[in-house]
């Protein structure tokens, strides 16, 4: 207690309330303050009545606090103690209890300020803030409870000590500034915000559960801008911020989507997470060594107008889920993106640049789209596949070429299988090399190096169009690798054509331009067939010439048929009159020709004009094979197994093959074999 008389003003309007001595007080009839008013105990508004602060009151509640069980109506007043902090150093929060409006009372206020408060504004019924208010040196701004209501406007916190906000009700925020606290909003039920800042903050937005919308979102000097947890739904768009340790906290969300972002810090995105949704965001990372998007996806990530600059590493991302970016820039300096796990990893439409490897992906399966991976410096590989399927359509991968770089990677693939429309690198000493891999192709295109354009590994490429230009060797085959090639034009080069150890290449388009004086255009110890000019220089173990070679098909009935014929991996399909070009060796070729998923296998010899090839059907009944005959069954068009009703009989030396589907055949049928017929499976049972 004071020693002193202390005046207190308190003007009564046709009623009296319980004397303010050193005990608690309530308010039964309706009342008004103004000018300086002094509490000396707890007060209370009781359920029938209304205190009306007039503009101008100021209000030291010493140590007590005010419950509102009634109504409030404050305009232009203050909250405030002169009780002084117990320990020094204090910022002064804590002092007195606040303002607590109970469940089913209201308060309206404007341009009200609170300060030195346990909890400023404790709401569990209806409230409502005009025009401003302001709220300095608490622990607890605003406390919303389950049953209550905010809805307030310029909103100004500073120096609050544990939360500036926590709510469990309904808060609506138009504008806020928040400075100088541990954490900004904390809510676990319904937000709205509006333009609302934070300044020196630990955490800006945490919403644990319920839904938030938060549009215009300030962050300056912020530990943590945004976290959304497991069942709180949350959209946040229109971020502007400034030194950002890290912008979001997606640990455990499942609905959170972010946009609209301009930001600048430490780290973008962090956590393990099921679903995420975030667009049109730019992020600059400000002198870190630390990954900008560091993503572990269970479910559905999705990244749209994502620009990363100035990074250490672009992304990390890991999962289960399918993580996709597109429509993207992702710099880093020595990672664009790494990822991993067991999900897949889309990329359509988007830039990856680093100087060291642009993107890296181990285990996960990858779509890549109508993308460019590029090296700004350094050796690479520009991108690394380390297992994995890998659909990677209009991909260019590119660097700046120099004459002196020797040691550069562009495409480095280990144990994987690529499916492409198109494939480029440009400017890398290595342009592709595949270890233990499979690359299909409809175009190839490997230019612009030093040594080598594709080099396979115990792999297999097959390419419909490849071009290599101004490499020592275009294609180097090693260790039993194969390589499928329709039409090859190989400029530039030493010797465009290198086969070490056994392997295999069969090119029926083959134009090397420019062969270096003295070279051949094909050298090594496996065996190269190939077609198209007959001026080529090929020195192979093994090697033949391919003629293209017009070829006859007819059915049973001796009736053209558009079959489908494969010769070296090459397949050709019959015209209407059931004529195909097949391209042959002159000493002859087996080739397996299909209609309707039943075929034959045959003997055709190139440059040889009138062959006709008969396809064998099956028939309704028994089936009897020819003898020296190679019958062969594939894949059906309807995707069905085939049927045989009847027996089955080889014919000495004959065989049936069957590739990519089944024979079912009757339970009461019988296969005989015969002395040496032979049942062959390719995929097939």
């Amino acid at each position: 207690m004071r020693s002193r008389a202390v005046l207190l003003i308190v003007l009564l309007l046709g009623m009296a309330i319980a004397p303010m001595g050193s005990t608690d007080s309530t308010i039964s009839t309706s009342t008004t303050w103004s000018g300086n008013v002094v509490l000396t105990g707890n007060v209370t508004v009781d359920s029938s009545s209304t205190l009306v602060l007039e503009p101008g009151t100021v209000v030291d509640a010493q140590s007590y606090w005010l419950q509102v069980d009634g109504i409030l109506l404050a305009s232009d007043s203050e909250f405030m103690t002169t009780k002084t902090p117990a320990s020094q150093g204090s910022t002064g929060a804590g002092l007195w209890g606040g303002i607590l409006v109970s469940n089913g009372a209201i308060a309206a206020l404007s341009n009200i300020t609170i300060s030195g408060a346990e909890t400023a504004l404790d709401v569990h019924g209806e409230v409502t803030i005009d025009e401003s208010i302001t709220i300095r040196t608490s622990y607890i701004g605003f406390n919303i409870g389950s049953t209550g209501t905010l809805a307030a406007e310029n909103v100004t916190m500073s120096t609050i000590d544990i939360q500036s906000v926590v709510n469990h009700g309904d808060l609506a925020i138009d504008t806020g500034l928040f400075t100088n606290t541990a954490t900004g909003i904390l809510s676990t039920s319904m937000l709205v915000a509006n333009d609302v800042s934070f300044f020196q903050t630990g955490v800006a937005i945490d919403i644990v559960s319920g839904s938030a919308a938060v549009s215009g979102l300030g962050l300056d000097n912020v530990s943590v801008g945004i976290g959304s947890d497991s069942g709180a739904v949350t959209t946040v768009t229109s971020i502007y911020g400034q030194d950002v340790a890290l912008l979001i906290d997606g640990s455990g969300a499942d609905d959170l989507t972010v946009s609209n972002a301009l930001v600048s810090g430490d780290r973008l995105l962090w956590g393990t997470m099921d679903s995420i949704t975030l667009f049109d965001a730019n992020f600059t990372q400000e002198n870190s060594e630390r990954t900008v998007v560091d993503l572990r996806c269970r479910s559905d990530c999705s990244f749209d107008n994502l620009y990363i600059h100035n990074a250490h590493t672009g992304m990390d991302v890991d999962g289960s889920g399918t993580t996709s970016i597109t429509n993207s820039q992702i710099h880093g300096d020595v990672m664009g993106i790494r990822a991993s796990g067991t999900g897949m990893l889309v990329v359509e439409s988007t830039n990856v640049a680093a100087n060291e490897t642009s993107i890296s992906i181990s285990s996960l399966d990858s779509q890549i789209t109508q993308s460019s991976i590029s090296l700004h410096s350094g050796t690479g590989p520009a991108a690394v596949l380390l297992e994995g399927e890998h659909q990677w359509n209009n991909v260019e991968l590119s660097k700046p070429y120099t004459s002196v770089d020797t040691q550069s990677v562009g495409l480095d693939a280990w144990y994987s299988t690529i499916h492409s429309t198109s494939i480029t690198t440009d400017g890398f000493a290595y342009g592709v090399e595949l270890e233990d891999s499979i690359l299909n192709a409809e175009i190839g295109t490997f230019i612009n190096g030093k040594i080598r354009g594709l080099h396979a590994i115990n792999s297999v490429a097959s390419i419909d169009v490849l071009t290599t230009t101004a490499q020592e060797n275009g294609l180097v085959l090693s260790e039993s690798s194969t390589a499928i090639i329709e039409d090859w034009t190989a400029n530039l080069h030493n010797t465009p054509l290198m086969l070490e150890d056994a392997s295999v290449a069969h090119t029926r388009d083959f134009n090397p331009l420019n062969t270096a004086q003295g070279s051949n255009d094909a050298f090594g110890d496996g065996t190269f067939f190939y077609g198209g000019s007959t001026t080529s220089s090929v020195s192979t173990t093994i090697s033949g010439y391919l003629y293209e070679t017009y070829v006859s098909f007819v059915d049973m009935n001796n009736q053209p048929v558009q079959a489908t014929s494969l010769a070296y991996g090459f397949a050709s399909i019959a015209d209407t009159n059931g004529v195909a070009s097949l391209p042959l060796l002159a000493s002859g070729t087996v080739v397996e020709a299909l209609y309707d998923g039943q075929g034959v296998s045959t003997e055709l010899y190139g440059n040889q004009q009138g062959q006709t090839v008969q396809i064998t059907a099956l028939p309704e009944g028994d089936w009897n094979l020819p003898a020296s005959s190679t019958i062969v069954l594939g894949a059906r068009p309807d995707g069905q197994p085939h049927q045989l009703n009847g027996d089955l009989t080889f014919g000495s030396n004959s065989h049936l093959k069957l590739v990519d589907t089944t024979l079912i055949v009757s339970a009461s049928s019988s296969v005989d074999l015969g002395p040496s017929g032979t049942l062959i499976g390719d995929n097939g049972i």
